[in-house]
């Protein structure tokens, strides 16, 4: 019994050896590397206009004694809509250059695109960490055709004083936007005839009221307000009224709150 008991634990003995996987060497950074990287002040989201055919990124390098040409691999899901460069030309001495990007026309407008830009490894130091820039940089991209409308006022009872607010409208969505309203990138949307009602753009809850997405209100909150579909426009004195419930999940309901804005020039 002894013998087999000794057998058996020797197979898996063996057994655990075969299986013992082979650590495969760490990568290292090429010798001579010219760590090729895309700054850190380049975009990550970004919205342009549908007349706009191509974007720029920065591209830098930590050696630039020599003249280089530096391949760049560049993936989406939409190839169709980017032309691609595909390197990046560095002149002697010179430690930054442009990785220039064109847009075709088969881009559908509002919608979000997103691409990542790798630099070739042989040119690239992936392995070190570099607070100026990374070897590979991710983006997404928007056309919209928002434009500047108007300047307006906008208060809030929730919040202590009016301010200064840029209104935009789109032409191929017939819908106006209170541009960067809450934050940046924040922004609200309605739909405007030019008559005394206008639609805040939204969620249709079950009441039919709509909600609309202010933003985050802490790491773990976010922030809504909640109004009738059709809120009141007066074409006299040019403001725009809603009386929405604000709401922040965990913390509740408050409400209503006088909520306007009002049409200070037409551009």
């Amino acid at each position: 019994m002894k013998k087999y008991l000794f057998l058996l634990l020797a197979a898996v003995a063996c057994a655990a050896c075969e299986d013992d996987p082979t650590r495969e060497p760490s990568p290292v950074t090429p010798e001579n590397c010219q760590n090729v990287y895309f700054s850190v002040d380049n975009f990550t989201s970004a919205t342009v206009s549908p007349a706009e055919t191509e974007f720029t990124l920065t591209v830098a390098r930590a050696v630039s004694a020599e003249a280089a040409e530096v391949p760049v691999k560049i993936s989406t899901i939409a190839p169709e809509c980017f032309v691609f460069p595909e390197s990046i030309s560095f002149a002697a001495g010179e430690t930054e250059a442009e990785c220039v990007i064109g847009m075709t026309e088969k881009m559908e407008p509002f919608e979000q695109y997103t691409l990542t830009l790798e630099i070739a490894p042989e040119y690239a130091d992936y392995y070190t960490p570099n607070n100026d820039g990374s070897a590979r940089w991710n983006i997404s991209v928007m056309k919209s055709d928002f434009e500047p409308y108007a300047k307006c006022m906008f208060a809030c009872a929730l919040f202590k004083n009016p301010w200064e607010q840029e209104m935009a409208y789109s032409k191929i969505l017939d819908q106006y936007r209170l541009t960067d309203v809450w934050d940046d990138g924040l922004h609200f949307d309605f739909a405007w005839d030019g008559g005394d009602t206008f639609h805040p753009i939204g969620t249709v809850r079950q009441d039919g009221s709509i909600q609309v997405y202010i933003g985050p209100y802490d790491e773990e909150s976010d922030m809504y307000f909640f109004c009738p579909a059709n809120c009141s426009y007066d074409a006299e004195t040019q403001i725009f009224d809603m009386n929405p419930y604000w709401y922040v999940t965990g913390y509740g309901t408050q409400g209503p709150r006088k909520t306007l804005f009002k049409i200070m020039e037409v551009y």
